[in-house]
């Protein structure tokens, strides 16, 4: 399956819904025979009027026609605008979203590691949307022991993404263990923790004090000369960003 972000969805004047993908066209979806059609001039998915289904049901409609059609998954982005839909309506759209999230945090476990940064991804755009993913907050602290650095790597990211959702303060109780990795054995892993306290500093003030004397006392000479000057410049950054809050 290939993913495909959708740009805009639009109740029209008749009562019909549009999806408009960012990027492919759908113009032989008529062959589902699933009464969704591609419409050329404004580039979005749409129907024939309907008084049987409701908006949410076409959506769903639309969404499962391009999938058995194309093998494309339509999906919601941060990015994703509403036009003439109610809140009650879009509320639904997003849910049938979240509901993945479960499906997803299994794959971040993927010992294939292209499939497991996919469901990466995808869980941190999520986490721009709504507090879905919060939820499994635990599960990230608990990848912050794993033997394996993409796994460890993935729970720092996630975290650091949840940041804006943490009202229980799940962060503070494990900020000296998240900061630990700062250090960690593979730079690359400690790159990206480098880089994600930024964000945990913006939305968790309280602990900017803590942060920033970690990466303050942080020695990038632990590592080659080749990662050396790397890990130096993303901490410079990483505090500039925090000084500029």
């Amino acid at each position: 399956m290939v993913d495909e972000y959708i740009e805009k969805i639009i109740v029209n004047q008749n009562g019909t819904l549009s999806i408009k993908p960012r990027e492919q066209s759908f113009d032989m979806i008529y062959r589902s025979a699933m009464g969704v059609s591609w419409d050329k001039n404004e580039l979005c998915l749409t129907h024939n009027p309907s008084e049987d289904w409701d908006v949410y049901l076409w959506y769903l409609q639309i969404l499962d026609a391009v999938k058995s059609e194309y093998g494309v998954v339509l999906k919601l982005s941060p990015e994703t605008s509403f036009v003439n839909i109610d809140d009650d309506t879009i509320s639904h759209i997003k849910s049938s979203q979240i509901n993945k999230v479960p499906e997803l945090i299994t794959g971040l476990f993927d010992k294939n590691d292209k499939a497991a940064y996919k469901c990466l991804q995808e869980l941190e755009k999520t986490s721009l949307l709504n507090n879905s993913v919060y939820q499994f907050f635990e599960t990230f602290a608990d990848m912050l022991n794993s033997n394996n650095s993409y796994i460890r790597t993935r729970g720092l990211l996630l975290i650091s993404a949840n940041a804006k959702w943490d009202e229980d303060n799940k962060i503070d109780e494990i900020i000296d263990k998240y900061l630990e990795h700062i250090a960690d054995e593979k730079p690359i892993t400690a790159r990206q923790c480098i880089k994600a306290l930024p964000n945990i500093a913006k939305y968790k003030p309280d602990l900017t004090d803590v942060i920033s004397t970690a990466l303050k006392n942080a020695n990038p000479g632990l590592y080659a000369d080749s990662m050396h000057s790397l890990i130096s410049s993303d901490i410079r950054k990483a505090l500039q960003s925090i000084r500029d809050m």
